[in-house]
């Protein structure tokens, strides 16, 4: 007879590794202070993480004392997954070769935006208009005329079944967008908020093979009227997304404006339906692909709504970037959750077995977790 006993997690550190066995005593591995860098990397931004080592001495028995507490009370091992991108990212994929006169392809997502989508269109096929340019609608649900108008300023539409929300029209526009076997791949909002005058700054890097993955930064750009609590919830956010992925040169973590190179866009993953803005990032950085940002212009809506209210968008996005970082996971009786799919909430099935280090690609970024057994 065979039973299962309890878990042990194995969590990688600066200095080490931390083992934390099923009975919830800690073996500390070639550091002295892994628990403590743990806790470091875990809860702190990068501006604060050199200030714990200086009272390391004085509350390293406090911090054992905490990580012997979680692991007695951690219900399974994916309780705590990853929090951050690996230090040691993989190396920079293979880039996809461009044919003769391939076009680029500017795409963008539309929920009810008739009041700027047709003039977005415009001005992209104005501001673009000595290279080969393919300009995608992806329409999410709209019941306004956004289609027509798009369409009479020249785009090709592409209708969503429903409105599924803004993370699942970028999947679909990238997915579309990679057809065209484009030289590469721009994404802007519809809206007004991002300027097409932006473009060829926006596509350069990609275009010089410079980056793979460009995001477009208001904050090192210009920003003509962003609401008070917008700049603040975007400076915060930006700030956890710098952590989350180490680059200290990530200055905008939300922008509406990207551009990405034939690879980037062929192998971008979107985990969830409802935003992309966060886990796309994570995506393509633990890929190994490289990453630049843009100066651009921003200006805040005149016409329509934004979807975002910071209750539901923290609800939806947190989750969805935990689930981002432990994408590789593999767990022991793990429930399913809900995931990106055809429509919102569709079930990701439950994975079982040993899980094994690694950082290579969007399903082997794991944190190793041995499922102990005796006869």
């Amino acid at each position: 007879m065979t039973t299962r006993s309890l878990r042990e997690t194995r969590i990688p550190s600066v200095q080490g590794e931390v083992i934390v066995p099923g009975d919830g005593q800690v073996t500390l591995g070639n550091g002295s202070n892994d628990v403590l860098v743990l806790l470091a990397e875990t809860f702190l931004t990068p501006e604060l993480e050199a200030v714990y080592s200086q009272y390391a001495f004085a509350v390293y028995p406090i911090a054992v004392q905490a990580a012997s507490a979680g692991a007695r009370v951690a219900p399974a091992p994916g309780y705590w997954g990853r929090w951050r991108l690996p230090r040691v990212l993989p190396p920079q994929p293979a880039s996809v070769p461009a044919p003769d006169g391939a076009p680029v392809v500017a795409f963008m997502p539309v929920h009810n935006e008739e009041a700027t989508v047709g003039a977005v269109v415009a001005e992209l096929w104005e501001r673009l208009a000595d290279r080969p340019l393919v300009v995608l609608v992806v329409d999410d649900g709209s019941t306004d005329a956004s289609a027509q108008r798009a369409a009479e300023a020249g785009a090709v539409v592409i209708g969503q079944p429903a409105n599924l929300g803004l993370g699942a029209a970028v999947r679909r526009g990238l997915a579309e967008a990679v057809g065209y076997r484009p030289c590469a791949v721009l994404y802007l909002d519809a809206d007004g908020e991002y300027a097409p005058a932006d473009a060829e700054a926006m596509l350069a890097p990609v275009l010089r093979g410079e980056a793979d993955y460009v995001v477009g930064s208001r904050f090192a750009g210009r920003i003509r009227r962003m609401l008070p609590h917008r700049r603040l919830g975007n400076r915060a956010l930006t700030l956890w997304v710098r952590w989350l992925t180490r680059r200290r040169d990530l200055t905008d973590g939300q922008s509406g404006y990207r551009a990405f190179s034939p690879a980037a866009a062929a192998a971008a993953e979107i985990v969830h339906d409802y935003n992309y803005a966060q886990v796309l990032t994570l995506d393509l950085l633990g890929k190994g692909f490289r990453y630049a940002e843009v100066p651009i212009g921003y200006s805040f809506r005149d016409a329509g709504k934004s979807f975002v209210t910071l209750g539901r968008y923290l609800r939806r996005v947190v989750p969805a970037v935990h689930r981002e970082l432990n994408a590789g996971l593999v767990l022991d009786d793990v429930a399913g959750e809900p995931g990106a799919g055809p429509r919102p909430g569709v079930g990701v099935p439950a994975a079982a077995g040993k899980g094994v280090d690694g950082v290579v690609g969007h399903r082997d970024r794991v944190v190793r977790v041995v499922v102990g057994e005796q006869a």
